[in-house]
C-alpha cells in the first residue's frame, strides 16, 4: 500500500505518452473525479478509462467515511475504500449525449469503530470484500476534452469481517470472524467529472 502513490504517480506520467498513439484526432484517455453515493456516506473517487470505438477499459478508486457521536457520547466511525476494474459499452443517444453500461470487479476494505455504553465498549471490524458491480450511466460532452458522468450501481459482495470487542483494559480483547453476501443498490451511485486527452 505503500508504493500506491508512486505507481499513480506513473500512470499521470505515462498515460498521456500513450495517449498519444498516432490513432488519428480523437481523444482515447479519460480521467476524472467523482463524487460516490454510499449507504451511510458521500465519498470521493479517482478514475481512468481508456477508450475503444465501443466500450471502455475503466479503473476507479474511491473512498468514503463518517463519524457520528450521538447524545449519549457514542461514537461510530467508519471507513470504506474501493479499487475496481471494469469494462463499459457505451452508444451514442443524441448529439452529445452517450449511453453506457457495464460490470466492474471490485476489491474493498471497510473499518467501523464503534465506543459506546458505561462502562465503555469497544469494537474495531475490519473487512475485506470482493465482488461484482453492474452499472448503468449517462454522459454529456460540454466540450471535446470536458465531459460529465451519473451512473447508478447495484454492488454485490463476498465479505470476510474480523471483529474485536473490548469491554475494560484488564478483561482480554473477543475476537470473532465471520463471512458473509451483501448487495445493495446505489440509485445515485456516481457524479463524476471528466477531462479526455
Amino acid at each position: 500500500m505503500r508504493n500506491f502513490p508512486v505507481v499513480l504517480l506513473f500512470i499521470w506520467i505515462a498515460l498521456p505518452l500513450y495517449g498519444q498513439d498516432g490513432e488519428g484526432d480523437l481523444l482515447h484517455n479519460e480521467v476524472g473525479v467523482a463524487i460516490t453515493g454510499g449507504n451511510q456516506a458521500a465519498g470521493a473517487g479517482v478514475f481512468y478509462r481508456r477508450h475503444f470505438e465501443k466500450g471502455a477499459i475503466r479503473v476507479w478508486a474511491q473512498s468514503e467515511g463518517s463519524g457520528n457521536l450521538d447524545a449519549d457520547q457514542n461514537f461510530i466511525g467508519m471507513y470504506n475504500a474501493d479499487v475496481a476494474l471494469g469494462y463499459q459499452r457505451h452508444f451514442q443517444a443524441a448529439d452529445r449525449w452517450t449511453v453506457y453500461y457495464g460490470p466492474d470487479l471490485i476489491f474493498g476494505y471497510q473499518k467501523v469503530n464503534i465506543e459506546e455504553g458505561e462502562p465503555p465498549v469497544a469494537i474495531d471490524a475490519r473487512t475485506l470484500r470482493f465482488g461484482v458491480r453492474p452499472f448503468l450511466g449517462v454522459s454529456f460532452r460540454f466540450r471535446e476534452r470536458i465531459k460529465v458522468s451519473a451512473e447508478t450501481r447495484l454492488t454485490f459482495f463476498y465479505n470476510r469481517e474480523r471483529a474485536t470487542q473490548a469491554s475494560a483494559p484488564d478483561v482480554e480483547p473477543e475476537t470473532t470472524s465471520v463471512s458473509y453476501l451483501e448487495w445493495n443498490t446505489l440509485p445515485a451511485g456516481a457524479l463524476m467529472f471528466s477531462f479526455f486527452f
